[in-house]
């Protein structure tokens, strides 16, 4: 059974070597129709890229903070006057601004850099909002 195994893996691994090249040199620019690659990131170059991808962990960041401060709430209100519950809450709802200001300060340093590495590229990021 082992060996059985053992050929399976070997046979994936070969069909995927000789697989792998006819999809890395196929023709990404025009086919015989006249179509053209469409570029789906809208980013045109790395710098402009991680930036994207660095707004768009932000803006999850923050939905995150806002459902856990929605979350501390509702263990304020559940907590009907328990010391303990009430104390377990505040740490929920501090920690939960701590984090919020800690993505706020990355967001803010993100477009800090952006605007930096703007004066020095000479392909700017189109995606800087200053």
């Amino acid at each position: 059974m082992k060996i059985i195994s053992r050929i399976k893996k070997y046979y994936w691994a070969v069909a995927l070597l000789l697989i792998a090249p006819s999809v890395s040199f196929a023709d990404y620019k025009t086919d015989p129709n006249g179509y053209t690659f469409q570029n789906p990131i809208n980013a045109n170059s790395l710098p402009e890229l991680v930036k994207k991808m660095f707004d768009a962990i932000i803006q999850i960041g923050f939905v995150f903070i806002v459902l856990a401060i929605i979350y501390a709430g509702l263990q304020f209100v559940l907590a009907q006057g328990n010391p303990e519950k009430i104390t377990k809450a505040k740490s929920v709802f501090l920690w939960t601004i701590i984090g919020g200001m800690i993505l706020l300060g990355a967001a803010v340093i993100s477009e800090v850099v952006c605007n930096t590495a703007n004066q020095f590229l000479t392909t700017k990021i189109s995606s800087c909002k200053f």
